[in-house]
């Protein structure tokens, strides 16, 4: 392989399968030297105003691209330079709520990044979590959007590292769904059903690698409800069928359609499944009457989650889909 190194690499374009040629024939760029040095900066937690300290940094707010700590972007309000030391600051404002981990500021301009000095630290952003709802009946089954109430937790959560869990012996997850700078709610998976009854719980959260602050304590619902039964249990591949399903007459929540969610996950296969609408719901009978749209053959687990009690057990509720040929006329 022959190898050289180049002042102005080339940049090679294909639009789909086909090759792109640049106008004057020539795709190239060349390198700059990185302009400017953050030598020093300081965050002020009560106004997440932040300035920034260094030398040949912009001087006009044109010229800088962005600034971006705590994953916010942080406004320009200010640029003051001393021009015998060639030394400025930038003051600028956090436009969200800072997000807890430990960060360094970044300063893009319009001549690209410009570098932080190896002698910058971090600084750590804290966060806390101070409620939590529901915090009882919580369901063994998991499927329960628990809502935590708190301080600089993310608002973005692509771009955050989130583990929560519960402290009983399989460190049961709570899985974030959404999220805004003071509330974040969670999912809860399956917790060990082994250990049915009513169990107190607390909760270990970790942000970015910064444990959150928070006291906070859960129990759970003593038992579960189930299904009783589903008819018919088989269904055509091709053609839609309606799906009764019966709940115990316990069930603790009036019977409303949205409340429900339902799937029809291949046994086989469990990457492969089918929503199932819910069309009616019959609460002096607890049953749910749903939509099956066609799959393929095979059997499917039933799976349904209430919007308050989380999951139902649904254990043995298995639908058959496939057809067969009974007789052939004329033979």
């Amino acid at each position: 392989m022959l190898r050289t190194y180049e002042t102005e690499p080339q940049v090679l374009v294909k639009v789909g399968e086909h090759p792109a040629v640049c106008h004057n024939l020539t795709c190239n760029f060349g390198y700059t030297t990185p302009v400017g040095e953050v030598t020093d900066y300081s965050y002020d937690t009560s106004t997440k105003t932040l300035v920034l300290k260094g030398t040949d940094l912009p001087l006009n707010t044109s010229d800088i691209r962005y600034i971006k700590f705590a994953h916010s972007k942080c406004s320009v309000s200010s640029i003051s330079n001393t021009t015998t030391e060639n030394k400025t600051d930038i003051t600028c404002v956090l436009d969200n709520d800072p997000t807890c981990g430990t960060h360094f500021p970044y300063l893009v301009s319009k001549w690209g990044n410009v570098n932080n000095s190896a002698l910058l630290n971090e600084t750590v952003i804290g966060c806390t979590a101070s409620a939590v709802v529901p915090t009882t009946q919580l369901n063994h089954l998991g499927g329960d959007n628990l809502t935590l109430s708190g301080t600089n937790f993310p608002w973005d959560l692509k771009r955050s590292n989130i583990t929560i869990n519960f402290n009983d012996s399989q460190s049961t997850a709570c899985i974030p769904q959404t999220s805004t700078s003071t509330s974040m709610v969670c999912l809860t998976d399956d917790f060990n059903t082994t250990g049915v009854g009513s169990h107190n719980l607390l909760m270990n959260i970790i942000i970015n690698g910064q444990t959150v602050s928070q006291s906070l304590g859960l129990s759970l619902m003593p038992t579960t409800e189930t299904t009783i039964s589903m008819n018919p249990d088989s269904a055509n591949p091709t053609l839609k069928s309606k799906i009764n399903i019966t709940l115990e007459s316990t069930f603790p929540h009036a019977l409303v359609k949205s409340d429900f969610s339902v799937n029809a996950t291949n046994m086989s296969n469990p990457s492969y499944f089918k929503q199932m609408n819910v069309i009616a719901v019959d609460d002096s009978t607890k049953t749910l009457t749903c939509m099956f749209g066609g799959a393929w053959s095979g059997l499917y687990q039933i799976s349904i989650r209430h919007r308050e009690y989380g999951r139902v057990n649904t254990t043995g509720l298995i639908l058959t889909v496939g057809s067969n040929v009974t007789s052939i006329s004329p033979a």
